[in-house]
């Protein structure tokens, strides 16, 4: 895996580097009914997902997420 530059002229303060997420899910279905327990970013990685060099700013990569998914068909 390699860093990422988030601007054209490689500056160290606009790089980041390389992360790996790790999510896991489980579930179940039945005929017309599906249950899903999930997690994401179980190792609580910080990282960014979008910077902006011009401001200084960045969006910062989602938390730890736990939950749940329910489906129904009609």
């Amino acid at each position: 895996m390699r860093n990422t530059k988030f601007d054209d002229f490689n500056r160290e303060e606009f790089q980041q580097d390389s992360f790996c997420l790790l999510n896991a899910a489980v579930g179940w279905r039945a005929k017309n009914w599906s249950v899903a327990f999930y997690a994401t970013n179980l190792t609580e990685e910080e990282y960014y997902t979008n910077m902006n060099t011009d401001v200084r700013t960045g969006a910062p990569g989602a938390p730890r997420e736990f939950g749940v998914r329910v489906g129904v068909k009609f």
